[in-house]
């Protein structure tokens, strides 16, 4: 991190252009997950890259479950489309200069709107947390799975109720 700060990596021609999926993932693309800061906190201006994924069985975004599996259903698909849309470099304000949080809520807000889906108040470190609780999503990623302890004490809170 302390070679990032100095001057000549944050200038046009100093350092390469880096890529980062500021959800921290890639997500199944019906709404945006809450932006990290890392790629906010030096106010440099922002590049923001829109992908959509045009998918019918498979989507290629997902990545919960196994890799293998995953990556041998997506090259066993016909076709895998994606649309990219560049947007202008976006700026940051003076008060998005103080505020990383602010800066990185600004930019998603703006890659929401051209990519037309809601902002979804959740991050990939939700799901790592429910992981860990013993709920999970299937393979295919059309169910949640939850373990018998997981059920136990949901059957325990439906009996409790009035």
């Amino acid at each position: 991190m302390h070679r990032v700060h100095h001057p000549s990596y944050c200038k046009l021609g100093g350092f390469p252009l880096v890529v980062l999926a500021p959800e921290g993932t890639t997500a199944n693309g019906r709404g945006l997950l809450n932006f990290r800061t890392g790629a906010f906190v030096l106010g440099r201006p922002i590049l923001p890259i829109c992908f959509r994924y045009r998918w019918r069985g498979l989507n290629p975004a997902w990545t919960i479950g196994d890799e293998r599996w995953h990556f041998l259903r997506l090259m066993s698909q016909f076709r895998n489309d994606l649309e990219v849309e560049i947007l202008p470099p976006y700026k940051p304000t003076f008060d998005e200069l103080k505020d990383p949080h602010l800066f990185a809520s600004h930019v998603r807000r703006q890659m929401a709107s051209i990519l037309d889906i809601p902002l979804y108040d959740a991050s990939h470190d939700d799901y790592l947390v429910l992981r860990r609780r013993g709920v999970d999503v299937s393979w295919d990623g059309r169910q949640v799975i939850m373990s018998d302890d997981v059920n136990d004490r949901r059957r325990g809170a439906a009996h409790k109720r009035p």
